[in-house]
């Protein structure tokens, strides 16, 4: 079993995290194109999607490699998304994909994505926290007819078996609340079995919090303290249905290696002007400017 008291010292640390996005005043805003708004309210509204129709993911692969056309990899049923809000105004590309736990790849091609759907059931978008995450699973094996405990290398059964008997308790203690969801997930990457099913099902990887924050990439993957986990959890992120760019109206651009690609700004706003679902190419990221 995990140690208790480490994963409240962790939980404390949490409540103290705070999130913070926007312009440094109202004029900047104002010439950048964005709204003035008070980074608390964008804060607030991000972490509940039903009220967020504005998703952006980002996608590295090698040149000539195919494109699946889909949110995430073909066999998966959910994948990763962030807040586009937060990425305006524009960062230069390599900076943005440390933000969902990425890597900038100046050797690959770049697909990035922005998904505006009018109608929240397009990509039914949740918040990626462990309580969230535990529904889906739920939803997802609950007719499969698992049995428990899971026979050995059964690796969906297990999962099921592990988070079947989860509740979501409330308390007036905060730790006391999210131990019991953070107790479970360490008996899942505990599993290789199980890890196998979140890569591939949910693109759900070790590096993933739970606490519905991604995960700043850092020191190239290596092992991080609590500290460090806290520290680097600042964007948002959701879980959205692995569907296909024009079911879950998104647009799309293809940005192949060139030279100085890594400075130059990834707009979300060029993304919705010169893409589509079918990821056409653009010669430059400079054109954004």
């Amino acid at each position: 079993m995990p140690d208790r008291s480490r994963i409240a010292a962790l939980l404390v640390l949490f409540t103290g995290l705070l999130t913070m996005v926007g312009c440094n005043n109202e004029d900047d805003c104002q010439d950048c194109g964005v709204s003035a708004e008070p980074p608390a309210i964008i804060n607030d509204v991000a972490k509940r999607p039903d009220r967020f129709n504005d998703f952006l993911r980002l996608i590295f692969l090698f040149p000539n490699q195919p494109f699946s056309g889909l949110l995430g990899q073909p066999a998966a049923v959910y994948a990763l998304a962030g807040p586009t809000r937060f990425y305006q105004p524009p960062l230069p590309v390599s900076q943005v994909p440390q933000y969902p736990g990425l890597t900038y790849r100046a050797d690959k091609t770049l697909y990035a994505i922005r998904c505006q759907p009018r109608d929240s059931a397009a990509l039914e978008p949740v918040l990626a926290s462990w309580p969230n995450v535990y529904a889906l699973i739920k939803t997802d094996f609950g007719n499969h007819g698992y049995a428990c405990p899971a026979p050995p290398g059964s690796g969906e059964n297990a999962l099921y078996c592990l988070i079947s008997n989860y509740q979501d308790t409330p308390s007036t203690v905060s730790v006391d609340s999210i131990y019991p969801a953070l107790e479970v997930a360490v008996q899942l990457f505990a599993n290789p079995d199980v890890v196998n099913v979140l890569k591939n099902r949910y693109g759900i990887y070790q590096e993933f919090s739970g606490l519905g924050l991604s995960v700043k990439t850092y020191d190239n993957y290596a092992p991080m303290s609590a500290k460090v986990v806290l520290d680097h959890s600042v964007v948002p992120e959701y879980l959205v249905k692995n569907t296909t760019l024009a079911q879950g109206e998104c647009r799309c651009i293809r940005v192949e290696p060139y030279a100085g690609r890594e400075n130059d700004p990834l707009d979300p706003d060029f993304i919705t002007q010169a893409g589509s679902a079918d990821c056409p190419a653009v010669n430059s990221l400079q054109r954004a400017r």
